[in-house]
């Protein structure tokens, strides 16, 4: 199998731990962005200047006000200090710190703001109040957390507003002060999330909220045997809602803890992330970068190890996720993590990963993975593919492409169809499709006994399942030869999650994809494939999931997670939930799925 006939998206270290998993080592410090703010001391700051609002600036004459400038800019600091503001003469500053934008009816800036160490302080976005809006009671995620359980930082949003009510732009800064950042949180970033409240507890339009959607779902038939059985993965709210009529605007500070430099600062658009997982109260998030809000492209090596197919580290991203761990959201947050960096070198695309933290609206909303998300930016970036010449269908829906790129996935589709015994048919089959991602996708999926992949419903079956290829062929790229080729994603309902891993191990796979997927059943039947699919299994089960490479790696990232686990857990469910102690348990059963599945998984197949 030659992995040239994919891309591997990072590479393992020579410690055995993935390099898109840093294991402390500090960020290198960068440039701001265009529209962001240079690093901040991690130390004490600088005495705040001797300044009156509107003292060193430029008299304002009419038009947009100029912003106003801060005296301290966002970052890390050891000890309170007091925070100033100037603007020009002739208008005045407005500020808030709850997130929302500031008008003339929020605080008027008067003289300097004290900025200290909020952690104890009483919650807001998770206080009773809006736990009850946006999570479902009695659901298990509806964990009202104290005021001690919920880490805080001093979020400041101010304008300049003119006498003619004209509004400069909105300056956003994030104060982390007394958190003992670079011990607590090592070897993850820390995000500082700003959103205007209302984008998410509004009844109507807040991203987070039950809201209208959930109180018009429960009216329905199918709503009332879903709540009798309280299936709450199947439940739906204003959270559910997907599209860009449910992105909201967003400002991200990002910061490196250890060195406490911000290394970028900048605006962008919000949505949520997931199926099911949406249900827990730590949800997942996308971000998109887009000229209306101000910043086309983030240019920053966002995931060290994330690299092209040149093997060039990416630096340039149009998006990300913020993900919780899907279905091991509660347990560990490493499975997905874990498989995909011990795939890297195989014939489909990764998803470049490092754990980051995230704060929103000044409080502490846990441990995530900021995760490499696939769209037609990402193929461009990765592959060299035009982004407008990328195809890409997910879960048997065009996701990136044009409706006439529904006749592509169509003629794929037939070959379920056709018989695979006849060599001709194969051959015909290798000419749009590239066999080794083929087998190297189909042949990870079934060794790691992936339950959230194929569901028996039928043609439109695939979850968690994308292909892409290049619309137009490009002599020039063999990236672009006009096959399609698959991705991997959301891989961590495997290797024993809720089950024993000696019994997980036991999942007839094979047999089950041969049931479910209808495109494998076919392809399986021919005798050249067969035998390429058995070697590429073999492989992968002896090298890429070697036992004791394996447990090495794991005993890493047990390393770097757990204690970041800690206060995610002390956040969601409190200090004694029982979830707190599974994360070693959940570790091992891993490692007792990957000692006996080689062995169990090739009877399936042979048989």
């Amino acid at each position: 199998v030659s992995p040239s006939a994919g891309i591997p998206s990072s590479a393992p270290s020579a410690s055995g731990i993935p390099a898109t998993v840093p294991s402390g080592t500090p960020l290198a410090s960068t440039k701001p962005s265009e529209s962001g703010t240079p690093a901040a001391p991690s130390g004490t700051p600088a005495a705040a200047p001797q300044e009156t609002p509107g003292s060193s600036m430029n008299p304002y004459e009419g038009g947009v006000p100029e912003a106003p400038i801060f005296s301290q800019k966002t970052g890390v600091y050891e000890k309170a200090f007091s925070l100033s503001m100037t603007a020009q003469p002739g208008t005045e500053i407005y500020y808030t710190t709850n997130g929302s934008i500031p008008t003339t009816n929020s605080t008027k800036y008067t003289g300097s703001i004290q900025i200290s160490c909020r952690n104890g302080e009483k919650n807001v976005l998770c206080s009773e109040e809006n736990i009850k809006k946006m999570d479902i009671a009695g659901s298990g995620y509806d964990y009202v957390p104290n005021d001690n359980e919920v880490d805080k930082c001093t979020i400041i949003r101010a304008v300049a507003i003119a006498p003619d009510g004209t509004s400069s732009s909105v300056i956003t800064n994030s104060y982390f002060v007394g958190n003992d950042m670079a011990n607590k949180y090592k070897g993850a970033t820390v995000a500082s999330l700003v959103m205007d409240p209302n984008d998410l507890l509004d009844y109507n339009t807040g991203i987070l909220a039950l809201g209208a959607y959930y109180d018009e779902w429960r009216k329905t038939a199918e709503a009332k045997q879903i709540l009798q059985s309280k299936a709450y993965w199947n439940y739906e709210g204003n959270y559910t809602q997907s599209g860009k009529d449910w992105e909201r605007q967003a400002t991200m500070d990002y910061i490196d803890p250890s060195t406490g430099n911000v290394e970028f600062s900048v605006p962008m658009g919000v949505r949520l992330h997931g199926g099911a997982s949406r249900m827990y109260g730590q949800k997942s998030f996308k971000f998109y970068m887009r000229e209306e809000y101000g910043q086309k492209n983030l240019k920053y090596a966002l995931i060290p190890g994330d690299v092209d197919k040149d093997g060039k580290q990416i630096k340039k991203y149009k998006g990300f996720m913020l993900r919780n761990g899907g279905n091991d959201t509660e347990l560990t947050k490493i499975r997905d993590v874990f498989i995909q960096s011990c795939v890297t070198d195989r014939a489909y695309g990764t998803q470049a990963v490092r754990p980051c933290v995230l704060f929103l609206n000044g409080e502490y909303w846990g441990l995530y993975n900021l995760t490499e998300r696939y769209s037609d930016n990402n193929f461009e970036e990765n592959y060299g593919v035009d982004k407008d010449n990328v195809v890409v269908f997910k879960e048997d829906e065009l996701d990136e492409g044009t409706e006439d790129d529904n006749a592509l996935y169509e003629e794929l589709m037939s070959y379920a169809n056709k018989d695979f015994t006849d060599d001709a048919v194969y051959e015909e089959f290798c000419k749009i499709m590239d066999v080794d991602s083929f087998a190297d996708y189909y042949a990870t999926e079934i060794y790691i006994g992936n339950n959230d992949w194929l569901i028996p419903k039928g043609r439109n079956s695939r979850k968690n399942y994308m292909v892409w290829r290049a619309r137009t062929v490009d002599e020039e790229n063999p990236y672009a030869d006009g096959k399609w080729r698959y991705m991997i994603y959301d891989t961590e309902y495997s290797m024993g999650l809720y089950d024993q891993g000696r019994q997980y191990a036991q999942t007839p796979s094979f047999t089950n994809a041969k049931k479910n997927d209808p495109l494998f059943a076919a392809v399986i039947q021919n005798k050249t494939f067969y035998n390429k699919f058995l070697a590429t299994i073999k492989v992968i089960g002896s090298t890429n999931f070697d036992y004791d490479k394996c447990c090495k790696k794991l005993d890493e990232l047990s390393t770097l997670y757990k204690p970041l686990m800690q206060d995610f857990h002390t956040r969601y469910y409190g200090l004694n939930d029982w979830r707190r102690s599974q994360f070693d348990a959940n570790v091992n059963e891993m490692k007792n799925f990957l000692k006996v599945r080689y062995d169990l998984i090739l009877d399936d197949i042979e048989e």
